[in-house]
């Protein structure tokens, strides 16, 4: 096999290889984050509570076009806090 050819392929394989770990970091990153509607049904709590939550500064969130996101680790961290 040429040189060039191998260098080809091992730079190829170099950018699947990140490609793939990009990947990966993403989805443990969306994996943490879940709806506002999964929370309410999760946690118990009303759209309201969530509001009041969001405008005092105690949830932090993320809002894609009309849908609220938020951490679940920091929904559970303000509930054991307030318990």
């Amino acid at each position: 096999m040429p040189a060039e050819e191998y260098e080809n392929i091992v730079k190829m394989t170099q950018e699947i290889h990140s490609h793939l770990l990009i990947r990966k970091t993403s989805s443990n990153v969306l994996n943490d984050f879940i709806t506002e509607r999964e929370a309410m049904k999760e946690f118990r709590r009303k759209t309201t509570w969530f509001w009041n939550q969001r405008r005092s500064g105690k949830l932090p969130f993320k809002k894609v076009g009309s849908r609220v996101y938020y951490r679940k680790s920091d929904l559970l961290d303000l509930l054991n806090k307030n318990a």
